[in-house]
């Protein structure tokens, strides 16, 4: 057994909740486990696990390529948990507990509720919620303390979401009748007061100790930390500084591609109204979900046998619904497990929609994108369980991105919307770096936004916050995308007309960091 295997054995027992994702049945005993990973214990008891598979894994004198791939993770996770800083700020929009009990509760989680049974364990968690909800409390009034808090912004929207899911009407919702009861009662014992308790929190002591800063550069030691993650998001030696110039150099060039086709299409408005022009709305949230399941057939049967082998998974297409929350700030995204995949469309938001742009998602998002690599990762029987698991984006996102290259089904307003999403990539890299390297303000970031954006005044707000909460990951798109691209050049120059091998290849040696990618084309002499 690979050592990095090893470690998931150890931290499934640790956070047994991991388990969700592997189902490895020694442990599913387990399954109603709820754990607090914000306590001095949890935390050492994880920092020690660290420093044994480190030790163990730097001593080894022949090392796989998925030793490096574990080493690497290491040295980000034990960096990481030196920092209290990030421990001050244990919610957010994004990471807004208790409410991810409820969306996973909706079946957006790694979770599988088969039946009773299932509801029963996973509700057994929430008796756990008080106690984590204390630990939260406990270390942001630390964090105020020495001036390491949340964005006002942030404080702001979370109250939104909270007063939102209080004027939930229990009687609505829809699941399975053996639970309905369990599951309302839950809600009502264990969320509800949960929510009123933060909420109070932050209104009452929390929010006149926010600043108006939204960089991770105001935290203390928060420059460290950014550093670091764009390490780990992007490539080795990338400075805030290069992945800044980098962004403005691709929304240049992005731009150029846009009014091409501007002046193809004979368009005489500005950049707003051209964007306008090229959108086909839809007419309900049926039209929604029925486009991107036909689009996904289509995508399979006419680009999928030109680019991928055999070898690769077929015939096994996304599951396509609408996500659960009204509230959704996502236009959509894609959860896997061993057993399923589901591309989540928000139609709820159907009138904000276009129906140009659901080609490029469901490219990203379903076949050839997430759902090919994901479904094919996970159920692998060569990749040790920890690489299966493993959420590099650089590598997950650049492939989602790179998929939005299948252009051949594209009409010239779906290559408009092609290029748009690839300009948000794109911006991202700047505003990014912005924010949490160079102290930009959201006035600031909203307006360089604004400037090359389709979307409303409410969306690019969800952007931002997303920027916020996330530092960095926004950042992995583009440069994973950007490194792809290269490797794939660099594999046509030595094997012409062998895409299909170029694209085995990626899935062969699955999910890792772009610098290991990349020294791994360099071994193989590519």
């Amino acid at each position: 057994m690979e050592l990095c295997d090893q470690y998931i054995h150890e931290m499934i027992q640790l956070v047994p909740e991991l388990n969700d994702f592997h189902q490895l049945p020694e442990y599913k005993h387990l399954r109603s486990k709820c754990t607090n990973t914000l306590t001095k214990e949890f935390q050492k008891k994880e920092r020690e696990l660290y420093k044994k598979y480190y030790k163990l894994v730097k001593n080894k004198n022949q090392k796989s390529f998925y030793d490096h791939v574990f080493l690497d993770d290491l040295k980000i996770m034990l960096k990481e948990s030196k920092y209290n800083s990030l421990d001050h700020v244990p919610i957010d929009s994004l990471e807004n507990f208790p409410l991810y009990f409820l969306s996973q509760l909706n079946g957006e989680t790694d979770y599988e509720f088969t039946d009773k049974k299932a509801y029963d364990d996973f509700l057994e968690r929430f008796k756990k919620i008080p106690e984590i909800c204390d630990s939260i409390i406990y270390n942001m009034r630390k964090g105020m303390r020495v001036k390491d808090t949340i964005p006002r912004i942030i404080v702001l929207d979370l109250l939104d979401q909270y007063k939102n899911t209080l004027d939930l009407d229990l009687e609505e919702l829809d699941f399975p009748a053996h639970s309905i009861k369990n599951i309302r009662e839950s809600i009502e014992t264990y969320i509800f007061p949960t929510i009123k308790k933060i909420k109070k929190f932050l209104e009452d002591e929390y929010l006149c100790k926010c600043t108006d800063k939204i960089g991770l550069c105001n935290l203390s030691g928060g420059s460290t930390i950014y550093k670091g993650l764009l390490e780990e998001q992007t490539m080795k030696g990338y400075t805030a500084q290069d992945l800044h110039n980098l962004g403005l150099r691709e929304v240049d060039r992005l731009m150029k591609r846009i009014n091409e086709l501007k002046r193809k299409m004979k368009f005489k408005g500005n950049l707003k109204e051209f964007y306008k022009h090229t959108i086909d709305p839809y007419a309900n949230k049926k039209d929604v979900i029925d486009s991107a399941k036909k689009l996904q057939k289509e995508i399979y049967k006419n680009i999928y046998p030109k680019y991928f082998t055999k070898e690769l998974l077929e015939k096994d297409l996304a599951d396509i619904s609408n996500v659960a929350n009204n509230k959704s700030r996502m236009y959509a995204f894609y959860i896997g497990t061993k057993k399923r995949g589901t591309f989540y469309v928000n139609a709820n938001i159907y009138k904000d929609l276009n129906k140009h742009e659901m080609l490029t998602l469901s490219l990203h998002e379903s076949v050839p994108g997430h759902h090919l690599q994901l479904m094919t990762h996970n159920r692998s029987k060569k990749l040790p369980l920890y690489v299966q698991s493993s959420h590099n984006t650089g590598y997950i996102e650049g492939w989602g991105l790179y998929c939005e290259n299948f252009t051949e089904l594209h009409s010239d307003k779906e290559m408009v919307w092609k290029y748009v999403y690839e300009l948000q990539r794109a911006i991202r890299l700047v505003v990014d770096t912005g924010i949490h390297a160079f102290d930009w303000s959201y006035d600031k970031t909203f307006a360089y936004m604004s400037k090359y954006s389709h979307s409303s005044e409410k969306l690019l707000k969800n952007e931002i916050i997303r920027y916020i909460c996330i530092p960095s990951q926004a950042l992995s798109y583009k440069v994973g995308e950007l490194t792809i691209l290269f490797l794939r050049d660099r594999y046509l120059k030595k094997f012409p007309d062998d895409i299909k091998g170029f694209h085995q290849l990626i899935f062969d040696i699955g999910p890792c960091s772009l610098d290991l990618l990349v020294k791994e084309f360099i071994k193989k002499n590519i």
